[in-house]
C-alpha cells in the first residue's frame, strides 16, 4: 500500500500542515486548494469533522455514516458537491499499537488504484483519531474520508431510471449498456491482473462519467477493502469479486446475453472474445459460489441452544404473565 505521506492529495510536507494536526484533536490531511472551504464549514481538525451534523444524510448504520455536502461556489464558479464518510470502528479498553484508520486506509487504496491505472474517487481529505468515550471509558477509533462527487449517476441508478421510464429495452440503451460492460470489464480485468481485489464489487460501485466529447470512462468507488493477497490466496478473492458482479447484474435484470457478454469482455481484457472451455468452467464455478454459501449456512449449527432447520437459533420462550406466574 502507498504510505500516507505519498497520498496524491498531500501536496505539502508533514511539517507544513496546520498546528492542530499534531494535537490530540486528531490528524486531518487536506488538499491545499480546499483549505478555505473547510474553514468555512468549520472543519479544522478530525474532531470538528467527526462532530459535524450538517449535510444530507445518505446512510447512517453499522457505525458508519455518509453525508452529502454542497459547497457554495464563489463568483461565477458553480456549487461543488462533497461526500463525507465517517467511521466509528471499535471500542476497547486500550488503543492497540499501530492503529489503522479506515478513512486513511481508503485514501491509500485510492492511491493504489491510481498506481494501477484504475480511476477512482477524487480524495480531498482524510484523517482520524482515537478518543476515550465519556460514558464507557473505552477507547474509540474514529476516522473520515472526504471526496468530491463524480459528475454522473452510478450504473445501477442509471439502469433503474431507464426501467422506471420504460426505455430499458431501447436500441440506444442496449448499445450504451454494452459500452459500459466493456469499460467495466477492462477496468476490473486490469485490477485483477495486477493482483488487487475489490471485495465489494457490485454495479452500484461503478460510475461512467462522460468527458466533453461524450466519451465514457469507468470509475470504481468504495475501495476501502481493496486487497492485494499473496498469489496462493488470489483464487478466493477473484471468485468473490466475480460472483458479486454476476449477482448484481441479475438483480438489475441484465439480459442473459449481456451477462455472457460481460464474461467475454472480462476474459478478453475489455474486448469480447468467445469463451474457451476452461473459461466456461470458471463461469459455472462463479454461479455455484452463492448456493454453496447458502448451503453452508443452512447446515451450520450455532453452539448451544435449540435450532431451526436452517440453523437460526430459536427465540427465547415468551415470558409468562405475572398472574400466570403467581398461579403456578
Amino acid at each position: 500500500m502507498t504510505s500516507p505521506s505519498k497520498l496524491p492529495f498531500l501536496a505539502q510536507a508533514e511539517s507544513e500542515l496546520q498546528p492542530e494536526l499534531a494535537t490530540d484533536r486528531g490528524a486531518c490531511r487536506v488538499a491545499a486548494d480546499w483549505r478555505e472551504a473547510f474553514e468555512a464549514l468549520g472543519w479544522r481538525d478530525a474532531e470538528s469533522i467527526m462532530r459535524w451534523t450538517g449535510g444530507d444524510v445518505l446512510r447512517d448504520r453499522d457505525r458508519r455514516d455518509v453525508r452529502r455536502v454542497v459547497v457554495p461556489g464563489r463568483g461565477s464558479n458553480a456549487d461543488r458537491t462533497l461526500y463525507l464518510k465517517r467511521h466509528r470502528c471499535w471500542e476497547r479498553p486500550v488503543a492497540p499499537i499501530g492503529t489503522q484508520f479506515p478513512g486513511i486506509g481508503e485514501a491509500q487504496s485510492v492511491a493504489t488504484c491510481a498506481d494501477l491505472g484504475i480511476a477512482s474517487i477524487d480524495v480531498i481529505a482524510a484523517g482520524g483519531r482515537t478518543t476515550r468515550d465519556a460514558k464507557t471509558g473505552r477507547v474509540v477509533c474514529e476516522s473520515f474520508l472526504v471526496s468530491e462527487a463524480i459528475p454522473a449517476p452510478s450504473c445501477a441508478e442509471l439502469i433503474q431510471r431507464w426501467r422506471q421510464e420504460g426505455t430499458f429495452d431501447r436500441a440506444d440503451r442496449r448499445e450504451l449498456r454494452r459500452r459500459m460492460i466493456e469499460l467495466a470489464a477492462e477496468t476490473i480485468s486490469r485490477m485483477h491482473a495486477a493482483g488487487a481485489y475489490h471485495q465489494d464489487l457490485y454495479w452500484h460501485h461503478l460510475y461512467f462519467p462522460a468527458d466533453k466529447r461524450g466519451e465514457l470512462s469507468a470509475r470504481l468507488i468504495d475501495v476501502q477493502r481493496l486487497a492485494q493477497p499473496p498469489r496462493w490466496r488470489r483464487w478466493s478473492f477473484w471468485w468473490k469479486d466475480m460472483e458479486h458482479m454476476r449477482f448484481s447484474m441479475q438483480r438489475l435484470a441484465f439480459p442473459h446475453d449481456e451477462i455472457r457478454y460481460w464474461y467475454e469482455c472480462y476474459f478478453g481484457g475489455g474486448i469480447a472474445r468467445p469463451l474457451t472451455a476452461w473459461q466456461h468452467i470458471q463461469t459455472c464455478l462463479i454461479r455455484w459460489r452463492k448456493p454453496r454459501r447458502v448451503l453452508r449456512k443452512l447446515w451450520r449449527q450455532p453452539r448451544g441452544g435449540a435450532c431451526r432447520p436452517h440453523g437460526v437459533p430459536l427465540p427465547p420462550p415468551a415470558q409468562e404473565s405475572s398472574a400466570a406466574a403467581r398461579a403456578a
